[in-house]
């Protein structure tokens, strides 16, 4: 594979796989629960540490009610989805 080929292939997975993650940690059932723990640690590589901390923080009171998706989704945008836009 050429490595232009091969660098759009890595961008496509790491792309695909944010969009699996992000459609599932949304999700409150514990099967996308599960899933999106699952992808975490696929899309946490490229992130630095302050950000990943305040993110599982963040989905932790997500999980436990203590915040609505509108909300969450502002963390999100801000720890997360930089990293992949």
């Amino acid at each position: 594979m050429e490595e232009s080929n091969k660098k759009l292939h890595i961008y496509e997975v790491t792309n695909s796989t944010f969009t699996e993650f992000r459609n599932n940690v949304f999700c409150r059932r514990e099967t996308n629960q599960h899933k999106a723990k699952k992808l975490w640690k696929q899309v946490s590589s490229i992130m630095n540490n302050s950000d990943k901390i305040l993110f599982q923080t963040e989905w932790s009171h997500y999980m436990m009610g203590e915040l609505e998706p509108d909300c969450f989704s502002l963390y999100f945008d801000k720890y997360v989805k930089k990293y992949y836009s």
